[in-house]
């Protein structure tokens, strides 16, 4: 019965782009035709034998920099060829350096995994379903914050991304659910603290312990898309998110924040390990 893990998803690396390779098309030779050009961004595709397709790597200028471009990309799956493209982009650049971590949580067999969302005031949430069998409709992917936050968190139902790709399922799974977290900066202390704060939010709604029964009623609307946020007043808009934040369920986000603790040092250890193969400082 697999139990729930914790892994290194992506990291991203910062530098300057040599001057030698300051226009797209100088960059665009140098890479060669494995990387895709779309909208200024490059992009490496792998494609899987039933005709699925994965972003491996994301190759752009950073938007605020001029200059400074970032590498995104997954550095516990790649195959060999693939690791020479990463060299191949990581060349192009001057005082590489290492900026962001992505971990990813699985949660196995948590049949109320999915129903777990994240609730921070003015926080966009954009969420994408899929269709089953029977016709019912699955919620297959979450995205809280947008592209360019600091802090974007990425919900997935892996059993219905999996299932849909047609791809193996580990033995025992009947339900999966991985949760994202983008984590900037250096240190592991630094991870750590961005993690607590963002499952801080992380939350399973749970009516039992609120008394009044026009906020079960409001909160159950909210959670449904009956009604906005905007259709109440300042006050009670306050004092429902109050009760979100006090009487949700958080035990899941609590065993995640355990998990990350008891796994920090190898995580730190994988990470050491990634950058030193491609030669990027921390």
């Amino acid at each position: 019965m697999p139990t729930n893990q914790v892994s290194i998803d992506r990291i991203t690396v910062s530098g300057e782009l040599k001057a030698e390779y300051r226009e797209l098309q100088r960059v665009m030779n140098a890479l060669g035709s494995s990387w895709e050009l779309s909208d200024g961004v490059f992009r490496l595709i792998r494609e899987y034998p039933n005709g699925d397709t994965e972003n491996i790597a994301y190759y752009a200028e950073n938007a605020f920099q001029s200059g400074s471009w970032r590498l995104d990309f997954n550095p516990n799956k790649l195959a060999d060829e693939e690791k020479l493209e990463m060299n191949r982009a990581i060349y192009l650049l001057t005082d590489v350096h290492f900026t962001r971590l992505d971990l990813a949580f699985d949660v196995f067999n948590n049949e109320l995994g999915m129903k777990y969302r994240i609730y921070r005031p003015n926080v966009s949430q954009r969420e994408y379903g899929v269709y089953m069998a029977q016709w019912t409709k699955a919620v297959e992917t979450i995205y809280y914050g947008s592209n360019s936050s600091e802090q974007q968190i990425r919900q997935y139902n892996k059993l219905v991304e999996q299932t849909k790709k047609k791809m193996p399922l580990p033995d025992g799974v009947d339900h999966w659910m991985r949760l994202e977290l983008q984590l900037r900066g250096r240190k592991p202390a630094e991870w750590v603290e961005r993690a607590k704060d963002m499952l801080g939010d992380f939350r399973l709604p749970n009516y039992d312990n609120i008394k009044s029964v026009n906020d079960k009623m409001a909160l159950h609307s909210l959670e449904i898309g009956l009604v906005n946020w905007s259709d109440f007043a300042k006050e009670k808009r306050a004092r429902l998110r109050k009760l979100q934040k006090e009487q949700y369920d958080d035990t899941l986000a609590q065993e995640l924040f355990d998990l990350l603790i008891a796994h920090q040092e190898r995580l730190r250890g994988e990470l050491t390990s990634y950058l030193a193969e491609f030669d990027i400082q921390e």
